[in-house]
C-alpha cells in the first residue's frame, strides 16, 4: 500500500518532506483507516507569506526590509526536533520569493507536477516577484587587480 503525500508519491502532486512556510504538514487517518499525509494551509503564516509577495512585487521593498517586516508581525520558521525556531533572515526571504511550491507546483527531480495543496500566490505575482528579482541580480563582477 502506497503513502500520498509528505513521504513520497511526489509524482501525483505530493509534498516531499517539510512543508515550507506558511503551509502545516498534516497526518491522520482517513475513513477506511488507512494513513494519509498532506499539506495544509498554517492560518497564522498564509496570509503573512501572501503579504510578503504582494509587497516584494510593488518593487519598493528589498529583503532586508521584508524580513524585518514579517519579524515584527511575529513568523519565525517552524521548529523541529533538532532545529529551534529562528527569525527570518533575508536569506530566507530569498527562498520563499524563489519557491514556486507556493504557485500550487511541486517539483521533483527536474520535473514539475501540479501539486494537490492550495497556491498562496498566482503565477503572474509570482512572475512579477521573480522579473524584480531577476533585475536586482548583478550577475558576474568585473575585477580589476592591480599587479
Amino acid at each position: 500500500m502506497r503513502k500520498y503525500g509528505v513521504l513520497g508519491t511526489n509524482f501525483l502532486g505530493g509534498t516531499n518532506g517539510k512543508a515550507p512556510l506558511g503551509y502545516l504538514n498534516h497526518q491522520g487517518f482517513d475513513s477506511e483507516r488507512r494513513e494519509y499525509s498532506n499539506v495544509i494551509l498554517g492560518e497564522e503564516r498564509t496570509s503573512l507569506v501572501r503579504q510578503a509577495f504582494e509587497l516584494y512585487a510593488t518593487g519598493d521593498w528589498t529583503a532586508v526590509k521584508l524580513a524585518s517586516r514579517l519579524n515584527r508581525l511575529g513568523p519565525r520558521t517552524l521548529a523541529t526536533a533538532r532545529v529551534s525556531s529562528s527569525p527570518i533572515t533575508e536569506s530566507y526571504v530569498y527562498r520563499i520569493l524563489g519557491n514556486p511550491y507556493y504557485t500550487g507546483v511541486v517539483r521533483f527531480q527536474g520535473v514539475t507536477y501540479v501539486g494537490r495543496h492550495e497556491p498562496l500566490t498566482d503565477t503572474v505575482m509570482w512572475q512579477r516577484v521573480q522579473d524584480i528579482l531577476k533585475s536586482h541580480n548583478q550577475g558576474e563582477r568585473t575585477r580589476k587587480h592591480p599587479h
